[in-house]
Order: C-alpha cells, then structure tokens, then sequence
C-alpha cells in the first residue's frame, strides 16, 4: 500500500528545500478544529484554480467538494483562475501521490495556492483526496492527530524511511534532519487539546489517514476511508450551523 502521508511528508520536504521561503507555510493538522480558523457560518467561499485546469477537472473538484455543503452551513462559488482574492485557491500542477491544503482561514494569510490536488479525476482515490482537502479548507485537522487517537508510531521507522527516499535523490543528511521533526509533528503526533473544537476520536473520519502496521509498533493498523463519516458530517453541522 502506498502511504500518503510518507509522500506528503517527503513532497514538503522538497519544496522547503527548494524554495525556502515556502518553508513558512504553517499547516498543522489535526478532527478537530481551532476557532480561530473557522470561517463564518452561511459565509460564501470563492474558488480559484491557479494554474491551467482542464474545465472537466474544475468541474469535478467542485463536484465531490460539495457534498460538505449537504452538512456545513457554507457555499462555493467558482470564480476565475488565478483570483488572489478566492478564499480557496487550487494548484492540480503537482504529483498523484500527493495533496494537502491550508487550514480554514490560514489561506487568507498566505499567497499562492491554498491547496494542491494532484489526484486526477477517474483515480480510484479521487473523491477521497478532494473531500479530505476540503476537510482542510473547512478547518479540520487530521482526525489520526485527535488527543484521543494514541496511535502507536515508531518514529525510528518513519525516520528511516525518510531519509532513504531523500538521500536516494541526494538531499544531503543536515539538510534533510533539519526539516523532517517538524514534518513528523505535523504530519503524525498527537495535538494538544487544548484551544480545540473537538468531538470524540472517529477513526471512520474521512480526515483520518490510513497507518500502516511498518510505521507502527506491534500489531496496529488501520484502513482509509474513502467516504465522509457520520462523525464527519456532525462536525460540519457544529462548526457551520444553520443548515
């Protein structure tokens, strides 16, 4: 099985060492969800695609991002490419195996693409990645980062592997080091509770990654879910009521 999250955490690695003054970007994720990130209920938020898209890619984005709005109190509204002013700005010019999206509000802060979603249409993971992105873009963080999750990792494994993939492509060792404990925190460890909205740990949640027994310690491993949780859709209905 593939690990989307080892290809996020190397995919970031990469950009920061290719452009460092990305490397500010902050997207700490984790079901839960911080205030201070949540945009307000009944709000209309903007969509923009920053780089060329085929009109059927927009379109089918917008599609499967939608099915939130059955739950969040929100709407979408497609505006033209390249609008610094969108509240989700949308870059498809990136790898298949990787995504990720700024927090809620977090994409006001910043310029440039909010959110990445190299997944194509058609792909078997599809609806999956633009629904956990847009999880994101909502102000959720990654349900398998809940207090609550206590998810066994073996950092030393995931450091390992880590390094390989980098130093395979010749990132040198203090460069890769520097960057990838943050990664790990991130990407893996668990979120304080505090300052949080959160509701009680769903490993049904479409914001949950699926964990691979290698990057754990004994017998632990879960599978990724592919549509949104029933725990899913009372978060949205709690941070955006009024639906």
């Amino acid at each position: 099985m593939s690990d989307a999250l080892i290809n996020n955490v190397v995919h970031s690695i990469r950009k920061k060492l290719s452009a460092p003054a990305a490397a500010s970007r902050s997207r700490r994720k984790r079901s839960i969800s911080e205030p201070s990130l949540l945009w307000t209920p009944g709000q209309t938020l903007r969509i923009s695609f920053v780089d060329p898209t085929e009109d059927d890619v927009k379109k089918a984005i917008f599609a499967a991002a939608s099915e939130w709005l059955e739950y969040a109190n929100l709407r979408f509204e497609r505006v033209d490419d390249e609008d610094a002013a969108a509240e989700i700005r949308i870059s498809t010019n990136g790898p298949e195996d990787a995504s990720f999206s700024l927090l809620g509000t977090q994409s006001m802060q910043q310029e440039g693409a909010s959110m990445l979603i190299g997944c194509p249409p058609g792909h078997d993971l599809f609806e999956h990645t633009v629904l956990h992105e847009f999880g994101h873009a909502l102000g959720l963080h990654h349900e398998h980062q809940h207090p609550e999750a206590d998810i066994p990792w073996d950092l030393e494994a995931l450091r390992s592997l880590i390094r390989g993939i980098l130093a395979d492509e010749g990132v040198p060792d203090e460069e890769i080091e520097d960057k990838m404990e943050a990664e790990l925190a991130d990407n893996f460890l668990p979120m304080p509770q505090e300052n949080l909205n959160v509701l009680p740990y769903d490993p049904e949640s479409i914001m949950h990654y699926a964990v691979l027994q290698t990057h754990t310690q004994g017998d632990y491993e879960t599978g990724l879910n592919l549509r949104l949780s029933e725990k899913d859709k009372q978060a949205a209905r709690t941070l955006y009521p009024g639906k």
